[in-house]
């Protein structure tokens, strides 16, 4: 009843954990900057000021996809990285290199695919 956890499953789980810790570090992000816009307002309105903003005003952002081009390469290159290891695995791609190293694309991939998400 041993547990069989070699070095591609350790990989996987600690980009995994990568991965959840980026998606938390952008949720406190998002909740921080909501914070401080509602407190933005709160105080605008306490002042009794109806001096209209300089700037356009920025609609807040309410999806978790990032906006950024590049976040969007990084996270489809990852996607790309992910595909490739699992066909690496299920042994539809045959590579004498990369067949036992599978979990290494897809161990960057789904860090390269945390970008993708703000």
């Amino acid at each position: 009843m041993g547990l069989n956890l070699d070095w591609g499953i350790a990989s996987i789980i600690l980009a995994c954990l990568v991965f959840y810790a980026r998606l938390m570090m952008a949720q406190r992000r998002r909740a921080r900057a909501a914070e401080s816009q509602g407190k933005e307002r709160v105080s605008g309105r306490k002042k009794g000021s109806r001096k209209k903003s300089s700037g356009p005003v920025e609609k807040p952002v309410f999806g978790a996809f990032s906006r950024k081009k590049r976040d969007w390469i990084v996270g489809g290159v990852g996607y790309a990285f992910v595909m490739l290891g699992v066909l690496l695995r299920m042994g539809y791609l045959q590579s004498e290199t990369w067949g036992p190293m599978w979990w290494f694309p897809v161990s960057l991939g789904i860090i390269g695919f945390s970008w993708f998400f703000n």
